[in-house]
């Protein structure tokens, strides 16, 4: 009985959210910097081929030009895709941050920012979701995934949740589709004792720090957003 009550209340969640649509990533309201003419957007996909840690590279749009809260409770979900992957590769494909720019300028700007990434560590690709508080690095949470598999990611950020009741970030990763095979369930928590509220939601994002030879291709898909009022009760039932 208890296993059924779980499977409804996951099948209820998602259910009741209701995605804005899919993202346009052709609109002018999205910013595009790149060093080596790297990055291809068409309407629902951002691309990178050979994106080096050391280069500047970043799609990101103001949360203002895409009529969204990034305060609050928030769903989230995209796909993604490592299709390469050389030496100590990184590639960011969701981020929310206070400001525009790459890993390394938003850190030593002493900022909050919130990251998942798929990186090489030693021929393992390792995909993550990481905090960022007043640019330095808090808690993540991570998995393994292969090269040339595409995710279904569906993150929820529950903003009273965690241990500090400052925020709690979930997400889901599956295969086949957003309903399909469950890979992994990774959870952190906004454990620095502040509530964020960010600006700036990207769909890629370099390292930009010093080490290079390291490079990777890959994708972000498909990106919808959404905010929502369903009570986070729902996802801690789910758990019980």
């Amino acid at each position: 009985m208890k296993r059924i009550v779980v499977i409804f209340t996951c099948i209820l969640l998602f259910a009741c959210i209701t995605f804005g649509g899919v993202v346009d990533f052709t609109s002018p309201a999205w910013t595009i910097v790149e060093e080596i003419d790297n990055v291809t957007v068409t309407s629902t996909t951002t691309s990178v081929d050979d994106l080096d840690r050391d280069e500047t590279t970043y799609v990101v749009e103001a949360a203002a030009d895409q009529s969204i809260s990034l305060a609050g409770d928030f769903f989230h979900r995209f796909e993604m895709q490592m299709s390469d992957s050389l030496n100590a590769s990184y590639i960011i494909y969701w981020a929310v941050a206070e400001s525009e720019g790459d890993r390394a300028a938003i850190i030593g700007r002493s900022e909050d920012l919130v990251l998942m990434r798929i990186t090489n560590s030693v021929g393992t690709l390792g995909f993550g979701i990481y905090t960022v508080e007043d640019g330095s690095f808090v808690v993540n949470d991570t998995m393994t995934v292969t090269t040339g598999v595409t995710y279904y990611v569906t993150v929820y950020r529950d903003d009273d949740g965690g241990a500090n009741s400052t925020g709690q970030y979930t997400v889901w990763v599956r295969t086949g589709s957003h309903i399909g095979t469950l890979v992994d369930t990774l959870t952190v928590d906004a454990s620095a004792g502040e509530q964020n509220d960010y600006s700036y939601i990207y769909s890629l994002m370099g390292v930009g720090d010093a080490g290079g030879g390291a490079t990777a291709d890959g994708f972000t898909q498909n990106m919808d957003l959404a905010t929502t009022d369903i009570t986070s009760h729902l996802l801690r039932v789910r758990n019980q």
